[in-house]
């Protein structure tokens, strides 16, 4: 329900890419969320993306645009300033950084617009010669997930620290609940065999999500769990083909084929986790990890890696266990103790769920974003 002090914005989300993962499915969420909310939002992204069909299944109003230059593009420039101005857009939020510029370009001669940067990825590289002054100075605020991020920020670029939020966005607790779903009915649906127990990784099929980590650690689990399933699921980032069939190879060549099962990417993703007994997040680098969020929200244990934003999710030994990044061994033993020592177990998942209800409510998240775009307006007001 909206106070009388509400104030609706007109927004437009940017984002030049045409992978769906989580970075690009987050940005989708907000925009329908504020949308929800009252504002008026656009989402510009590449035509033929897998935001384009998201926006047209959630009825979000969507402009194409794909960029020929990776950075500083004119023509694409051009473009969103007249689409901004037609549309009087008040702020534009940028989903990657490699957009920013190309959106401050299109802001000159735009007084009343205001460019925020929401950081979901961490790189970690060097960025204070020129022309990351030039673009980051153009910037009205920058809005990350975790003050890990907040700090290579500051370390890392530029940016003054009075411009930076940090909005820990969570999950619709109403949807990711375990009261909501009955796990055989569940399994029923994504077709996973009675009696097994389910070992689930959902992300990009990609090299930096630990795919490979897992399946390594696959062997030493089944030695003492032979009942136990490891499901994939996910899409390969468009453009960039061939990661999956190397995890399906290493699965023929290790003999993991009746254990291990591909399934496509899934907005079902609340039901999909009330199958899972163990959610595997062997990431070799996470900046946030909304997976964690989601799992830890319908009560799922959860192994992650101890790096990027996974820290300031997961607490160790209480709501999940922590691991070195791409050490296998390390994966199958917390994961073998996880399944073997049924109390820890629920203990562990009765604390992720209270955890995700206390610090994760993607609708308080949701307002903090609203308020650091409100204050982006008024900081230049």
């Amino acid at each position: 329900m909206k106070s009388t002090s509400f104030t609706p914005l007109r927004l437009a989300f940017v984002c030049f890419s045409s992978a769906r993962g989580g970075l690009e499915l987050m940005l989708i969420r907000l925009a329908e969320s504020l949308r929800q909310a009252g504002h008026s939002v656009i989402v510009v992204s590449p035509q033929g993306s897998a935001m384009e069909e998201d926006c047209s299944r959630r009825r979000i109003l969507h402009y194409a645009l794909t960029p020929v230059l990776k950075y500083l593009d004119p023509v694409a420039a051009g473009r969103l300033r007249r689409y901004f101005t037609k549309h009087a857009i008040q702020v534009a939020v940028v989903g990657t950084s490699k957009d920013i510029s190309t959106v401050v370009l299109a802001k000159r001669h735009l007084r009343s617009l205001r460019v925020v940067y929401f950081q979901q990825m961490q790189s970690g590289v060097m960025k204070k010669d020129i022309f990351h002054r030039w673009s980051h100075g153009q910037l009205d605020r920058w809005i990350t997930l975790t003050n890990r991020m907040k700090e290579s920020t500051q370390s890392t670029t530029t940016v003054q620290a009075g411009i930076i939020d940090v909005v820990p966005l969570g999950v619709d607790l109403s949807q990711f609940s375990p009261l909501r779903y009955r796990r055989s009915a569940a399994r029923n649906h994504f077709g996973f065999p009675k009696g097994k127990t389910i070992v689930g990784l959902i992300g990009r099929y990609d090299p930096q999500k630990g795919q490979e980590t897992l399946l390594r650690a696959a062997p030493i689990i089944l030695k003492k769990m032979p009942k136990t399933r490891f499901v994939l699921v996910g899409e390969e980032t468009r453009g960039e083909p061939g990661f999956r069939g190397r995890l399906q190879h290493f699965v023929e060549k290790e003999g993991l084929g009746g254990s291990v099962q591909f399934l496509p990417f899934t907005d079902r993703i609340p039901e999909l986790l009330a199958t899972f007994d163990i959610t595997a997040m062997p990431s070799l680098s996470e900046t946030y990890g909304y997976l964690a969020i989601e799992s830890m929200a319908m009560g799922v244990p959860l192994v992650g890696t101890d790096a990027g934003g996974l820290p300031e999710i997961i607490e160790d030994q209480k709501t999940g266990v922590l691991i070195p990044p791409g050490d296998h061994q390390a994966l199958a033993k917390a994961i073998l103790t996880l399944l073997l020592n049924r109390r820890l177990y629920r203990t562990m998942s009765l604390q992720a769920r209270q955890r995700a209800t206390l610090r994760f409510d993607f609708r308080e998240g949701v307002r903090r974003f609203q308020d650091s775009l409100l204050k982006a307006l008024s900081d230049k007001g």
